[in-house]
């Protein structure tokens, strides 16, 4: 629970932020208000509903709590608080195979690793810059 707290407060910055981007902009009375600021506007307002309702269950039985129903803005590409519950859901997805792997091999260590490019033209050299930049990665 102290995480999604420390998400909230991260969210509500990131939040505080588009409000002053989008007020900052409002404050040149000659200027109409542009694309950036109307986005800026959107997303603040999506943001501030964000994690405000959270549902915990408690399992007495097994001695757990767990997050049963929430409501997020859905802009995890922005938002602190959904990237958080996207990376703690890719991770349920995946733990069950990486448990299976490090049973195999004790001395491997996981690591979730993403890697983004600018969009070209040509997709086949963009995936041969990634593959290089990855196996310089891991040369190091």
């Amino acid at each position: 629970m102290t995480r999604f707290g420390i998400l909230k407060h991260r969210s509500k910055q990131q939040e505080n932020f588009l409000w002053t981007l989008a007020k900052f902009k409002e404050n040149y009375p000659q200027d109409l208000p542009s694309e950036e600021t109307t986005k800026a506007l959107k997303s603040a307002q999506k943001l501030q509903g964000c994690g405000n309702f959270l549902l915990f269950k408690n399992f007495y039985t097994i001695d757990q709590t767990k997050l049963a129903k929430f409501h997020v803005c859905g802009q995890h590409l922005l938002c602190p608080f959904c990237a958080g519950i996207r990376a703690s859901k890719s991770i349920q997805k995946y733990s069950e195979r990486i448990d299976e792997v490090l049973k195999k091999n004790r001395k491997l260590k996981v690591a979730l690793l993403t890697l983004t490019v600018k969009n070209g033209s040509d997709l086949g050299e963009r995936a041969n810059h990634l593959l290089t930049s990855f196996r310089t990665l891991i040369k190091r």
